[in-house]
């Protein structure tokens, strides 16, 4: 094995560039996307999910993707007043800040995608954070126009499933069809 030794601090210019970004950015659509999960994710009203990507531009980011669950196919509000499509509302806001880019000509990439959640793994109980072990991926899309069948599951999602978030919280339903139960599965279906 060779030692590595610097020999120089100059920088070399390959006519390339870093890019930063976020590509497991949840929102306050999913069950663990907002940032006071103490308080119900009660901010969103009609609108859930909004400055999502205004936040990734004032931290500076180069592009961001929304990868909020593919299990969960509506969110509703805890006043429940508005019932939301996920992949809708996220598609809306990838369309949203793609227009705000272009007029502003910020070059930010906002990004379309889901995260999938290891299904064999669902026989096993969630650890003491929530959490489910056996891994997560995400899934982001080029095509932003993509439909909500391309969300594919880590388990299958009857359409009685819910999700309370918090005692007084948003709810999310299920009903996601399509589900793969590992992650070869999950390359294979996409």
């Amino acid at each position: 094995m060779l030692p590595l030794e610097r020999t120089s601090t100059e920088v070399v210019s390959l006519g390339r560039r870093s890019m930063w970004g976020d590509l497991h950015a949840h929102t306050d659509l999913s069950h663990d996307g907002c940032s006071d999960p103490d308080d119900g994710c009660v901010a969103g009203g009609a609108t859930p999910a909004a400055g999502v990507f205004d936040a990734a531009v004032e931290d500076g980011l180069d592009f961001a993707a929304i990868t909020d669950h593919a299990e969960w196919m509506t969110w509703q509000s805890v006043d429940g007043l508005y019932t939301v499509d996920i992949w809708e509302r996220a598609q809306e806001l990838v369309a949203e800040a793609e227009a705000e880019a272009e007029a502003t000509g910020s070059g930010f990439v906002p990004l379309l995608g889901y995260e999938w959640t290891n299904g064999s793994s669902r026989p096993l109980p969630a650890d003491e954070g929530g959490y489910w072990p056996g891994g997560h991926r995400n899934v982001v899309f080029e095509d932003t126009s993509v439909c909500a069948d391309a969300r594919i599951a880590g388990s299958p999602s009857p359409d009685t499933r819910t999700c309370t978030k918090a005692e007084t919280g948003s709810l999310m339903t299920g009903g996601n069809d399509r589900y793969a139960a590992t992650r070869a599965e999950l390359v294979r279906q996409v």
